[in-house]
């Protein structure tokens, strides 16, 4: 699956917009470190261009120092805020202009490397591509650097189709929510879908993690094996304190649902002992963002979750999460080679010839086999003095698939198929359902507008008759008026 570029877009711009990213790397240009927040506990020791309210250290001084300082009155308050500033601008101006300048090349690298993967991973012009980035990280504040202390989305590798609609479709609409704002409308929630073991639980983590960093109340709910009624009044009080913790902060709420929840909101014609937790989330999720409220889930296999949960309304968005795409792959393997403490090795791999491998073999991996196959491949290199080859990869690929096979197997791709089409049927359902509605509804306006038509024609008609009556009664009236004055005339003409 893959974005289309943007459309009627001006060519002509493209140098001028690739001329202005380049600007920022000029040493000579006002942009110097002093614009970019830094941080390891957060998304990196490095971000680019993001605003104050992604800024940890920010955070930091709205929540805690700002609240002190308003305890020891206005004046001091002054004070110490503009001795910090003084503070912070002496420490800027102290670093060497050549760290500066140097940094502010790291980062510009960061960036144009995000530029060029995403137009290489959504199938883009560069055009395109950057107005992605700038959506990436002006909405949703990711920019990854691929360090390995990024946390939230920026901890997701690439920038996949999946990624993007997360980000764009969940995060953003949820960090813009407000009480006098409801343009773009929060979704009421989110289904990630797929075979196990494809990383759908950790990208809800990490979606929860992302939007926890910026202040949204994150209200995990776990369910327990026995205990229907329990599970339901977990469920229940979840949606319940989210709504009221909008009412009174006007922040949004997420639920986040760790468990896979087709184990437990199954199908009540199939399962009907699980009718407690399934009545108890549908009446809690029915248009529960218009409340300040959101929920997130995963599913191996969305076909046991009762059809009712997974309309629109109730689950606004279901993102399926299959087998990984070309460039997933390499990144998967990159990324593991760097956590091994392999750059090297990283810096000399064939990647292409892995991605070969599993393509020719017709063999779909998850994120969790290809780090295995890496991490083994280190541990069984023979002379660990050496890189971690493309070679001693196939290898253990090879062994695996004799040993016990991958754990997407034909069987379970074919079951995950038969998800997207039960999730495409209610979807279109829904879809039929609603146009069926807005029909009888607009012919409904139209029986009135015929009623109110035959109406408003007897309204005139009768008006006419009673101005044709009324008519005929003055003209009588003038008749008589008259015979009566000539009879006047006659009795009171003298006699000769």
């Amino acid at each position: 699956m893959k974005i289309q570029a943007i459309n009627n877009i001006n060519k002509s711009n493209t140098t001028n917009k690739i001329n202005n990213y380049k600007n920022q790397a000029n040493p000579n240009s006002t942009v110097t470190t002093a614009n970019y927040s830094y941080s390891n506990g957060a998304y990196g020791k490095a971000q680019v261009g993001l605003s104050k309210k992604s800024n940890p250290s920010f955070g930091v001084f709205s929540e805690l120092i700002i609240p002190a300082l308003e305890g020891i009155g206005f004046g001091a308050a002054c004070t110490a805020v503009f001795a910090a500033l003084g503070g912070a601008f002496y420490w800027i101006s102290s670093i060497p202009a050549g760290k500066r300048e140097k940094e502010a090349q790291r980062l510009f690298q960061i960036k144009m490397d995000n530029i060029n993967k995403i137009e290489k991973e959504l199938n883009v012009d560069v055009v395109a591509a950057i107005k992605y980035h700038d959506d990436f990280l002006n909405n949703a504040y990711i920019e990854p650097t691929n360090d390995g202390n990024e946390i939230g989305l920026n901890a997701v590798l690439g920038y996949g189709v999946e990624k993007y609609k997360i980000a764009m479709d969940f995060v953003v609409p949820i960090l813009t929510k407000k009480k006098e704002l409801t343009y773009p409308k929060m979704p009421n929630g989110m289904l990630l879908y797929g075979p196990p073991g494809g990383g759908k639980t950790y990208m809800a983590e990490k979606t929860c993690e992302h939007l926890k960093h910026f202040g949204v109340n994150i209200i995990p709910v776990e369910f327990q094996e026995r205990g229907h009624a329990k599970n339901a009044e977990r469920i229940k009080k979840a949606f319940e304190d989210g709504k009221e913790y909008f009412k009174r902060t006007g922040k949004p709420s997420v639920i986040y649902f760790p468990q896979d929840i087709d184990n437990y909101l199954l199908d009540r014609k199939k399962t009907p002992e699980y009718i407690k937790e399934v009545r108890a989330f549908i009446n809690s999720s029915e248009n529960c963002a218009d409340e300040g409220v959101s929920w997130i889930g995963t599913a191996n296999y969305s076909q046991n979750i009762d059809s009712a949960i997974l309309r629109p309304g109730r689950t606004d968005i279901k993102l399926a999460i299959g087998e990984m795409e070309d460039f997933a792959i390499g990144d998967m393997i990159k990324y593991v080679l760097f956590k091994l403490d392999e750059k090297d090795s990283a810096a000399e791999f064939d990647y292409q010839k892995v991605i070969n491998k599993i393509k020719d073999d017709n063999i779909a991996f998850t994120p969790a086999e290809i780090e295995l196959f890496v991490t083994d491949a280190k541990r069984h290199n023979p002379y660990p003095e050496n890189f971690v080859t493309a070679e001693l990869v196939i290898d253990e690929i090879d062994n695996y698939i004799l040993k016990s096979g991958p754990t997407l197997t034909p069987e379970v791709m074919e079951s995950f198929r038969k998800d997207q089409e039960y999730i495409k049927n209610i979807d279109e359902q829904a879809l039929a359902e609603a146009q069926e509605k807005v029909k009888k509804a607009a012919d409904k306006r139209e029986k009135l507008a015929a009623i109110a038509k035959k109406a408003n024609e007897a309204v005139k008609e009768a008006n006419d008759d009673l101005t044709k009556a009324q008519k005929e009664e003055i003209l009588a009236r003038q008749n008589e008026y008259t015979i009566d004055v000539a009879v006047a005339k006659q009795k009171n003409k003298p006699k000769k």
